[in-house]
């Protein structure tokens, strides 16, 4: 293989012929230099491929491998038999590992998002950004804040922290089911519990129909009680029980 190739006149000529029926990798063996070598002179001596020549060179040739840079997948040095192609093959193993840490730090990303939980400062440094640390997996909205550093420190046994600094948030789980996998249920309905609407007060809410259409427990002036669709409140379809029609 030559180093270094002076490329005459000639030689370019016969490059941009090359080029519309060869790949990178032939015309590197073909002029006996490296890839990179052929590249380079492609890009500096010859006009750019189009998609469609190179796509058919690609089916031709018969790899999958791009012409510019055919050190992918099976070609490439570092191949290890295909496992990045499973995206998510990491989190998989995690969650099967370890299913409580998983579905603590989904519970706390979800506290966190909703509102319920604000993050803080490291309880030793005062560092923002700090990690939620769990004493007990099955208690996941019991933490305690946590710089990288301190709480590296704290599982290697170097550090401990003070228990009156726990952070407890309760959970109102009435409305907020949690999934089998962590995942906290948004609860989105607008809340009319104590509010009146005409001659109805809204007594609680009793959960929602097959089209996710959120149901109250009202009762009217005249001392009679029903369940009412939450959009027939607002909206002022229902004014009463029905004590006025008759």
């Amino acid at each position: 293989m030559k180093k270094n190739h002076r490329w005459t006149k000639e030689d370019i000529k016969e490059l941009d012929t090359l080029i519309l029926t060869k790949t990178n990798p032939e015309i590197a063996k073909h002029f006996n230099i490296s890839i990179k070598s052929a590249e380079t002179a492609i890009k500096r001596y010859t006009k750019r491929r189009d998609k469609k020549l190179v796509s058919k060179l690609l089916s031709d040739s018969g790899k999958r491998s791009c012409l510019l840079h055919p050190r992918i997948g099976e070609n490439n040095p570092h191949w290890k038999g295909g496992v990045s192609k499973d995206n998510y093959r990491y989190k998989k193993v995690q969650i099967k590992r370890y299913p409580e840490k998983i579905k603590a730090r989904v519970i706390v990303h979800n506290a966190i998002k909703s509102g319920r939980l604000k993050r803080g400062g490291c309880e030793i440094c005062n560092k923002s950004n700090a990690h939620a640390h769990h004493e007990d997996y099955s208690k996941p909205l019991e933490i305690h804040w946590l710089c990288r550093e301190h709480h590296k420190e704290y599982h290697e046994g170097l550090l401990q922290i003070d228990p009156n600094k726990l952070i407890v948030i309760t959970s109102d789980i009435k409305y907020r089911e949690i999934k089998s996998d962590g995942n906290v249920k948004s609860d989105r309905r607008v809340k009319l519990e104590g509010k009146r609407f005409h001659k109805l007060k809204v007594l609680e809410y009793t959960g929602k129909t097959k089209q996710r259409v959120s149901l109250y427990q009202v009762i009217c002036d005249c001392g009679n009680e029903r369940i009412v669709e939450s959009g027939a409140l607002t909206s002022g379809r229902s004014k009463t029980c029905g004590c006025c029609r008759k």
